[in-house]
């Protein structure tokens, strides 16, 4: 399987991500992001019932910035 056939360029992800979406990017679990999220390594926006992650939260915690995280995905 292609895994850039299948991931989004992280520019085009909205700006509030779902726990189980970061955990889908940063390649962990869903139950250790929401770990993350309760330690508050992972900042979060409680939104009603529901968590959002900003993306610069993801990138923060990454250590890493959208350009590297583009060519991650192939583009430059």
């Amino acid at each position: 399987m292609d895994l850039q056939e299948h991931t989004p360029r992280f520019d085009d992800l909205p700006d509030l991500l779902t726990v189980p979406e970061v955990a889908t990017l940063l390649r962990i679990g869903r139950g250790k992001a929401y770990s993350l999220v309760r330690q508050g390594d992972l900042p979060s926006l409680k939104l009603g019932r529901t968590l959002r992650i900003p993306k610069s939260a993801v990138e923060r915690l990454a250590g890493v910035d959208a350009i590297s995280l583009l060519a991650v995905n192939g583009d430059e």
